[in-house]
């Protein structure tokens, strides 16, 4: 089995590889439709919604990478194939990723997401199981006034001093590794309460693995009673 990095490489350094992944996991077309379902419009110009999600997924496959980085990654990619009127700046691009909606970022990962698992053949599955993984996180975000108000700070941190946290929970496929959903409250955010917003993808005969957080009675009674079974630590 090809790891992640391997793929990672390929997508950063190969281009005619590149247009061929995205073209069949995260086609134009799909992320048109999301862009029509959130409602969004936008102008006919070189940073459309598929263009500009494509170079973030670039950019964010490279740490640390710039957004004029990104641009001209795009750029070079695009001169392979016609040279395109566009300038290095980046500015445009900062632009058309701000006003993406969320959904359409939500969509693009359920997307692939799907699209890798229908590759993975029942030979992929445990004992015939599809088998899930779930564990949680935090990130730190910019200290703006929207973020501060959306999701909170943790207490060590002095008032005007620290940085927004958010609390995450994602829902992995062990079979093709990819993340099928993801669910993101303020910083005192009950964990367990993200992770149960997230059962809609669990089917009868599901195996969840989890680390000890989740080895809660309740848990477990919920998960056999749909028909389920959970792995996690004591």
């Amino acid at each position: 089995m090809a790891t992640i990095a391997y793929y990672r490489r390929i997508i950063k350094e190969d281009f005619s590889q590149r247009q061929r992944i995205f073209a069949g996991l995260l086609p134009v077309q799909t992320v048109m439709e999301a862009v029509a379902a959130a409602g969004h419009h936008w102008r006919d110009r070189i940073w459309t919604p598929a263009q500009t999600l494509r170079t973030f997924l670039l950019q964010v496959l490279t740490p640390g990478s710039s957004c004029r980085a990104a641009v001209s990654a795009m750029l070079a990619e695009q001169a392979v194939k016609q040279p395109v009127p566009c300038s290095a700046d980046p500015s445009g691009y900062c632009q058309g990723r701000q006003r993406l909606p969320l959904p359409v970022f939500r969509h693009a990962l359920q997307t692939v997401a799907g699209r890798l698992q229908e590759k993975a053949d029942a030979l992929n599955r445990w004992c015939g199981h599809r088998v899930w993984i779930v564990d949680g996180s935090s990130c730190s975000m910019p200290d703006t006034p929207a973020l501060q108000e959306a999701f909170g700070q943790p207490d060590r941190q002095k008032k005007g001093c620290g940085f927004p946290v958010a609390k995450m929970v994602a829902l992995f496929c062990w079979a093709t590794g990819a993340v099928h959903d993801i669910a993101i409250g303020k910083y005192r955010s009950n964990e367990l309460a993200l992770w149960y917003s997230l059962w809609s993808l669990l089917h009868r005969g599901d195996v969840v693995l989890g680390d000890r957080f989740y080895g809660a009675w309740a848990c477990l009674a919920a998960l056999r009673g749909i028909g389920g079974d959970g792995i996690f630590r004591l």
